[in-house]
């Protein structure tokens, strides 16, 4: 009878601390509330060619449900050895903040902050970045 309550008691801490793990380091969507009727004025900027341009509100439609997408996954400084194009999206929010949001590939950047993220989410705002500076 001990050992039974021993291997509960065990087991429960187990169950706990892999809850505990998933929720503080596992994968997070930390614009998945965001909503086109927040976003006062977006821009977006392509670097290189150092394009940038003021998105409209039909195209700040089609950002919206990208930038919900997105999975961060941890903290990685690394971001800034990264060599390549970054496509950076400066939103203005109605709460009066603004959030920038640079995807990098593997990375995405919050506000300063890289993250290693989910790639195919992260290759859709480059894509869409592309696209808005090419004129499609």
């Amino acid at each position: 009878m001990h050992r039974k309550r021993v291997f509960l008691v065990t087991s429960c801490v187990f169950i706990v601390a892999a809850i505990c793990l998933a929720v503080f380091f596992g994968p997070k969507r930390p614009l998945r509330s965001l909503e086109a009727e927040d976003v006062v004025s977006a821009q977006v900027g392509l670097y290189p060619p150092d394009v940038e341009m003021e998105l409209t509100p039909e195209q700040i439609g089609e950002l919206v449900p990208l930038l919900r997408d997105t999975v961060i996954y941890h903290w990685d400084p690394s971001f800034s050895l990264y060599d390549g194009q970054a496509v950076v999206y400066t939103l203005h929010l109605t709460d009066g903040t603004t959030k920038t949001v640079q995807a990098y590939g593997q990375f995405l950047v919050l506000d300063e902050q890289g993250y290693r993220t989910k790639y195919e989410p992260s290759e859709a705002l480059h894509q869409f970045g592309n696209r808005l500076a090419s004129g499609e």
